[in-house]
């Protein structure tokens, strides 16, 4: 702008001469008229100058700034953005976090998650074990979340990992492989991809510092499905097809190998598993009912024996579920959890995973089990509260296709204290109580019972 208020100066002053001299008498020589007209022409060539330099100088924000398509807003997810030049909102999200667990007795749970069916018997050269210390990231999580408009309704994208996988060691860089927890897309009512199984409801399940914790109750099983949910006031109804996996006694398990899923030898998973979940909710809390059917199939033709038998058979299992959160007053509730059936093995929290056996004449059959938990939460104050968790399952083993030294019982009490110092930050410390028992009759030296205590910390940070 400078230039251009120079420019206007020079203008004014040239414009005065002119306006001087024709005020000169009109007797004027002609080398004054010369003059008057060169003048003149400095003064339009001037002016066109500033014109110029003007139009371009408000012309420069215009240029400078970018286009809308560059421009990064809000977007229609909590805390997203929309992708530059697209109607994409991404949401970036995760925690790290730090786990320490110390085992005191019966030579542990099972590593840094508390699984008591790991505990050992009374009197076995391993319940003499001093407890292990162990500190790990691994929980620490992040995912990737979308939603896109399209003339179908909006679509919804997630993808999450975690860092439980295989591999590394604790000698130098405690590393560890990435581990898949959820990818799945929705449209409308529709869900396709791995998300936690239909059968357990989760906003019913009791909080633990343990990062799996709630033994006897549905387990939140995370795997491949095809979801239909329905929602209507205060009610909902989904109802899923879900990847199958035979826990059965003996039974080869699926493994992965980069870019193939190797099939099995010894079953062979011919339907997928079934599930339906209608849950009630209001101003007093939630309920829900939930169901599983599954055909279990062994066939291990071309393969070892299992049991002394080679050959084919199948069995229908399956079970129910029913689970609540009660309010009590304030933000305090009571959390339950039961359920039971033939075959349920992978989908109750603390069962020691088998779901049948291959009896001695070649048949298949299906382990009878239950469990229940029962939860209470209380809220100290705005920053802090504490949890109880008692849960238990019982397994109906076959034998002696099973040995009677299998667990057949399983108890867990889970006791917390949880801060929230500030927004998005946690720090929490647990006890762990287990308890373990099979179906061996005492001897002097050896007890068909276990116990075991830890102690579990956390530190997270939510982003």
């Amino acid at each position: 702008m400078k230039t251009a208020h120079r420019f206007a100066r020079r203008s004014a002053g040239l414009f005065a001469a002119v306006l001087a001299a024709s005020a000169a008498p009109a007797f004027a020589d002609e080398t004054d008229k010369a003059q008057i007209r060169e003048l003149a022409a400095k003064i339009e060539a001037l002016q066109a100058q500033l014109k110029a330099i003007v139009d371009q100088q408000n012309a420069a924000p215009a240029a400078q700034a970018p286009s809308a398509a560059a421009v990064v807003t809000e977007g229609a997810l909590p805390g997203s953005f929309k992708m530059p030049g697209t109607e994409t909102s991404v949401k970036i999200g995760g925690f790290a976090a730090l786990d320490i667990v110390k085992d005191f007795t019966g030579g542990g749970m099972g590593g840094a998650v508390a699984q008591p069916q790991s505990i050992a018997f009374d009197g076995s050269p391993k319940s003499e074990r001093d407890g292990q210390l162990s500190m790990t990231a691994r929980r620490s999580r992040l995912y990737l979340r979308t939603l896109t408009p399209t003339p179908l309704g909006d679509v919804l994208t997630h993808i999450e990992g975690d860092f439980i996988g295989s591999g590394g060691n604790e000698l130098v860089t405690n590393s560890s492989s990435p581990r898949l927890r959820h990818a799945y897309v929705e449209l409308g009512p529709w869900l396709a991809g791995q998300f936690w199984t239909n059968f357990a409801d989760l906003a019913t399940f009791p909080e633990t510092v343990d990062f799996q914790g709630g033994h006897g109750m549905a387990q939140a099983i995370r795997q491949p499905q095809l979801r239909y949910t329905k929602k209507w006031g205060a009610h909902e109804f989904a109802a899923a097809i879900e990847n199958p996996e035979a826990d059965i006694v003996g039974m080869s398990v699926s493994s992965f190998n980069p870019g193939v899923g190797p099939v099995p030898t010894t079953h062979v998973d011919e339907l997928p598993d079934l599930t339906a979940r209608y849950a009630f909710s209001g101003h007093w809390g939630r309920v829900a009912l939930g169901g599983v059917a599954r055909k279990l199939s062994i066939d291990n033709r071309g393969a070892g024996a299992i049991g002394g038998f080679v050959g084919d058979d199948s069995v229908t299992a399956g079970g129910l579920m029913l689970a609540g959160r009660i309010k009590t007053g304030g933000k305090d509730s009571i959390q339950f959890g039961i359920e039971g059936g033939r075959g349920l093995g992978r989908y109750i929290t603390g069962a020691p995973i088998p779901t049948a056996a291959v009896m001695s004449d070649g048949s298949l059959n299906a382990v009878k089990s239950w469990g229940a938990m029962l939860g209470y939460q209380h809220h100290w104050s705005p920053t802090l509260r504490s949890n109880v968790t008692y849960g238990q399952v019982r397994l109906d083993n076959p034998h002696p296709a099973m040995p009677k030294t299998a667990v057949s019982r399983v108890d867990a009490l889970f006791v917390n204290l949880i801060w929230q110092p500030i927004p998005r930050a946690l720090v929490g410390i647990e006890y762990v109580r287990g308890e373990v028992e099979n179906d061996e009759p005492k001897t002097a030296t050896l007890s068909n019972k276990g116990r075991a205590d830890r102690l579990g910390a956390t530190v997270q940070y939510h982003f």
